[in-house]
């Protein structure tokens, strides 16, 4: 990873951020006023596909907190093409979703803390929905928006996107 203080004009030098990350699936940014920075992404070793999140606490010099999110032990030869994304709250965390192709496919949705990674337990996103992928969070005040594509259970035969909101507790 590389960071620019003056709008993407020059570049630090690069800093690994972890051994093994999916080559494909695109990794989720974000950084707050203190110079933190979080980097959600689908690690790769051995063709497992399991979502991670590193934390950098001075502006992306140094990655000091590299952790698995969950062991879904998804393997996969090829590339999944469904990146993790997640949102940051005032409270030093925020939000993680992620797909999964393993035991209960479908979009996983977890509370995260700078200080430890994961901060709670993941949660299948699926009522009134099948085939969840391709999940999005974007923050709406004190609430998560939540987008994923995915079939209605009422209806399989067409794909929606579905949006919800969650609020500070995960609701």
């Amino acid at each position: 990873g590389s960071t620019s203080q003056d709008g993407g004009q020059s570049w630090s030098a690069n800093v690994k951020l972890a051994d093994s990350i999916c080559s494909c699936c695109r990794p989720a940014a974000l950084g707050d006023s203190t110079g933190a920075i979080a980097v959600a992404y689908r690690r790769g070793a051995h063709d497992v596909r399991d979502p991670a999140l590193a934390i950098s606490r001075d502006g992306g010099r140094s990655f000091a907190l590299d952790t698995l999110l969950s062991a879904d032990g998804w393997r996969l030869t090829a590339c999944p093409d469904q990146g993790p994304s997640l949102t940051w709250n005032r409270g030093g965390g925020g939000t993680v979703a992620w797909y999964t192709g393993t035991g209960a496919s479908g979009v996983y949705l977890m509370p995260w803390r700078a200080d430890r990674g994961a901060g709670g337990v993941k949660r299948l996103l699926a009522d009134s929905l099948a085939d969840g992928r391709s999940p999005k969070l974007a923050p709406l005040g004190n609430w998560t928006l939540v987008a994923v594509e995915a079939r209605p259970l009422a209806d399989t035969m067409h794909t929606v996107i579905a949006v919800r909101t969650l609020d500070a507790e995960g609701a």
